[in-house]
């Protein structure tokens, strides 16, 4: 049994996946696309802060600034939020749709340009506003239409089953 068949088959999730609410995308999905984002935003804000780092740290030398890259520690929690966003997101695409997948992971350039707004002193301006008014609008769009993420788990939960039965 995989780690992620004994998560689905824990009490507690299993109340919360029949929530009505679940009943079009499962919890499992929405849990790991709510990953993929806290992910990409990580990653694009810890990437940034690493780069202002490097830039204080600049040095006309490229070999020194490429050294002084790799003992930074920020680089290494970016490499690592990377590793983690390539995991998460094949197992996302295991169970859902791309074109269904990718479009909600677009959230992740709202709680971008939030973030380094607060985080990173950066100024939103009216037309990045518009901007992440049209990507909530197409988000809500594409969370309406239809797709194939259950018939997708259902169709692996089959192949898992009758696999272990071979």
């Amino acid at each position: 049994m995989s780690l992620f068949q004994k998560i689905r088959s824990i009490r507690f999730y299993k109340q919360v996946e029949s929530l009505p609410v679940f009943k079009r995308v499962p919890l499992h999905i929405c849990l790991g696309l709510s990953i993929a984002i806290i992910l990409d935003t990580g990653v694009q804000i810890f990437w940034k802060m690493a780069v202002e780092a490097s830039e204080k740290a600049h040095n006309a030398d490229t070999l020194m600034n490429l050294i002084s890259t790799f003992e930074n520690p920020l680089f290494w929690l970016v490499v690592t939020l990377f590793l983690l966003q390539l995991a998460n997101w094949l197992k996302v695409l295991e169970h859902a749709d791309l074109s269904y997948s990718q479009p909600i992971t677009s959230l992740s350039y709202i709680s971008v340009g939030v973030l380094s707004a607060v985080l990173l002193h950066e100024k939103i301006t009216p037309l990045q506003v518009a901007g992440i008014s049209f990507v909530l609008v197409g988000v809500w769009f594409i969370s309406k239409s239809d797709h194939n993420t259950l018939s997708t788990i259902a169709a692996s939960d089959s192949h898992s089953t009758s696999g272990a039965a071979q």
